[in-house]
């Protein structure tokens, strides 16, 4: 309940910062901060010209994030 988007992604438990940066943020690597960040954690992603977790994880409409790892795979649920 509460739940009103969500991301996944896949990535070993030690890899949450290489998919929240450079899996889900990188795919919009202009926004302020990251380029540097994108420059290292990006290169084992392929976007694809997608923007979608990215428009997710930075809409000032979500106020409360909870992520977990389970079975090789990130969740992050946003409300």
């Amino acid at each position: 309940d509460g739940s009103m988007a969500q991301v996944l992604g896949m990535g070993d438990s030690n890899a949450f910062e290489n998919v929240f940066v450079g899996g889900w943020l990188c795919e919009r690597p202009k926004l302020p901060g990251l380029e540097q960040a994108c420059n290292m954690l990006a290169d084992n992603f392929d976007h694809q010209g997608q923007t979608g977790h990215a428009d997710i994880l930075t809409n000032s409409a979500y106020s409360r994030i909870g992520c977990a790892n389970g079975q090789g795979v990130w969740s992050c649920d946003l409300a």
